[in-house]
């Protein structure tokens, strides 16, 4: 099992002080930070020790929910997501971002709500031939591909699903296809930024 942060964004931005102090007391044995987003929306950041991104994912967010539902903010508001190991985390300091969303989104079904998919892969000797090579594989996800700030190879991708859950899982598995073509393996996710679409990015809120 590896150790991950979680992040988690709610579309709230009323909540009161004496919900952090609950919501921190709450989290306490998850090593969970809490307080305003830069655009004041209640976020929460938490350690969960599991075997993937997705399973990360999906527990830091049933974690988070479970401790704002006491406090009347429910499920549906959750709006984003970010997940990296602990080591990446460290790696970047203070740093949260994990690029910027695509500004040239089109949807493809609008019955259900569209959300940006960040994948970055613990790989950064990609070639130019590589990363064209998946900008035409991903171009169906209205994809865009390019070297993290750190070098690493990131991808982000358009994705419409119901959870940000299911987002996570089906943009990890839509770049973890197109790049096992140019040998890099699954393993190598070292992290996911899941946003709702169109919005402003989600980022580190401690």
């Amino acid at each position: 099992m590896r150790s991950f942060s979680v992040y988690v964004e709610f579309d709230e931005t009323e909540a009161s002080p004496d919900i952090y102090a609950a919501l921190f007391d709450a989290l306490l044995d998850k090593h969970g930070a809490v307080g305003p987003a830069p655009n004041g929306n209640l976020s929460v950041r938490l350690s969960v020790r599991t075997d993937s991104v997705v399973e990360a994912a999906a527990l830091g967010i049933e974690y988070a929910e479970a401790a704002v539902a006491r406090h009347g903010i429910t499920a549906d508001s959750v709006i984003g997501t970010e997940v990296i190991t602990h080591g990446e985390r460290d790696r970047r300091l203070v740093d949260d971002h994990l690029g910027a969303p695509p500004t040239d989104v089109r949807p493809d079904d609008e019955d259900e709500p569209a959300f940006s998919v960040y994948v970055e892969f613990d790989t950064a000797d990609t070639s130019p031939e590589t990363y064209e090579a998946l900008f035409d594989a991903l171009l169906d996800k209205h994809g865009a591909v390019g070297p993290a700030p750190n070098g690493n190879l990131s991808v982000r991708l358009s994705v419409r699903t119901d959870s940000v859950v299911e987002a996570a899982a089906l943009g990890i598995e839509y770049a973890e296809a197109a790049v096992a073509r140019h040998g890099i393996t699954a393993d190598s996710v070292i992290g996911t930024e899941v946003i709702t679409q169109p919005g402003a990015r989600i980022c580190g809120g401690e």
